[in-house]
């Protein structure tokens, strides 16, 4: 797939080298995870839904 295409591994590897620097070096991070679920009566059964919300917020400076 990247036979001789220097060029898309080599952005390949910044990316991944980006990434891992900017959550490696964040100076704050946060992850604030939600999950609730609500029961319900609908003739002739019950339902129950399910809801879940996740965060994650990082603050990185050069």
């Amino acid at each position: 797939m990247f036979d001789r295409n220097d060029k898309i591994i080599n952005r390949i590897v910044d990316l991944v080298n980006i990434t891992i620097t900017t959550i490696m070096g964040a100076r704050k991070g946060e992850e604030i995870t939600k999950r609730m679920y609500v029961v319900v009566s609908k003739y002739p059964a019950i339902a129950r839904y399910d809801f879940a919300f996740w965060n994650r917020t990082i603050e990185w400076k050069k």
